[in-house]
């Protein structure tokens, strides 16, 4: 074998190993316990795991949209007790590689479960649109959650028209450090 084919040989199997561990969602292509959840707009996710033993949740992360959890359990040595360790960590979505900061213990595969739900959305990072009720047309209203602001009123004989503009923000995560 020559140097070129050595060198494509290594780098093949070095890359297939290095995309096999990243994270990304539907898992790494790899039987290796590591799970990402990415939220977006029109697919805000709300992730718990679950000791099926006792139906308690061991951790719920509200994963703010625009960010992605990452979940990666592993076995401890020790037969007797079965346990493991999950490690976990919020960051934008997309990332491949990084810390996971946070860790604690959690029961073994056999009695443990991933819950994932899907919160209202659309759901946003920060307000869509900012308008003064001095740039609407006449007769049209903004509806806001705080208070409604009305713009001047229509001329007699036109129906006013509303418009809801919502803006909720993502939840707030608390990640320890």
């Amino acid at each position: 074998m020559n140097r070129t084919t050595t060198f494509s040989l290594i780098a093949s199997a070095l890359t297939a190993v290095l995309t096999g561990c990243g994270y990304s969602p539907g898992g790494a292509g790899v039987s290796n316990d590591q799970y990402t959840y990415v939220s977006t707009t029109h697919l805000p996710q709300t992730v718990t795991v679950v000791d099926t033993r006792t139906s308690e949740q061991l951790l719920v992360v509200e994963v703010p949209v625009g960010k992605q959890l990452v979940l990666s359990f592993y076995n401890t040595d020790d037969e007797a007790d079965g346990n493991g360790t999950l490690r976990w960590g919020v960051m934008p979505a997309g990332t491949s590689y990084g810390g996971l900061t946070a860790n604690m213990e959690v029961p073994p595969a056999s009695a443990r479960r991933i819950d994932v739900s899907y919160r209202r959305s659309p759901e946003y990072t920060k307000p869509l649109v900012a308008v003064k009720s001095t740039d609407l047309p006449k007769g049209v209203t903004i509806k806001d959650a705080n208070k409604p602001t009305t713009a001047k009123p229509a001329p007699a004989g036109t129906k006013p028209v509303d418009v809801e503009v919502t803006s909720p923000k993502a939840p707030k995560v608390d990640i320890p450090d």
